[in-house]
């Protein structure tokens, strides 16, 4: 008779551990994890910002902005729009505009004797 010898070697190292599950980040801000879970929605690219005191910050994305709001413990933050805060320039020279030959807007008005 034959037998046919099967030769296998043991194993001396255990398997690998595969996790499953992601391991949990842990931050001692709470805020902390706002900055670093940013849903894929808030990922909007730079908006800009403003305060009551009407004074304006460009953000990297809309998780920033949320992020320094809770940092500061208050709303001081609203968006104000989208992409980079840009900078009004005042006018130089204000041209005024007389308004002559305005006759026409009468017949939209009701005007009433008292």
């Amino acid at each position: 008779m034959l037998f046919s010898v099967r030769m296998t070697t043991m194993r001396l190292t255990p398997p690998p551990i595969i996790r499953t599950t992601p391991r949990r980040l842990h931050f001692k801000e709470p805020c902390d994890y706002m900055a670093h879970h940013c849903f894929k929605a808030y990922i909007t690219g730079a908006v800009c910002g403003r305060t009551l005191y009407f004074h304006y910050y460009t953000f990297k994305n809309y998780c920033m902005l949320e992020y320094v709001n809770c940092m500061e413990r208050y709303r001081v933050w609203q968006l104000l729009h989208m992409g980079p805060c840009y900078e009004v320039k005042e006018h130089e020279e204000y041209l005024r505009y007389p308004y002559d030959d305005d006759y026409f807007l009468d017949q939209y008005y009701v005007i009433e004797d008292h």
